[in-house]
């Protein structure tokens, strides 16, 4: 999941984002820090909800907006 997350943001990478997209960012990448911190930890089911929060959020911001 951290992975695919990871791809989602490349894709955005250079792109103009408003502000609100860009809080998005910021927060994935914290919840991306957080899940590493716990996996480290030990803790996968933690780790685990906190992978999946940061890739539904970069999927949101990959979508084409309609």
């Amino acid at each position: 999941m951290l992975g695919s997350t990871e791809e989602n943001l490349k894709k955005i990478t250079g792109l103009q984002l408003s502000e609100a997209q860009q809080d998005t960012v910021k927060q994935i990448r914290q919840f991306m820090d957080q899940s590493k911190a716990a996996l480290a930890d030990g803790d996968l089911e933690r780790g685990h909800t906190l992978a999946w929060k940061a890739q539904l959020l970069s999927e949101d911001l990959v979508k084409p907006q309609q």
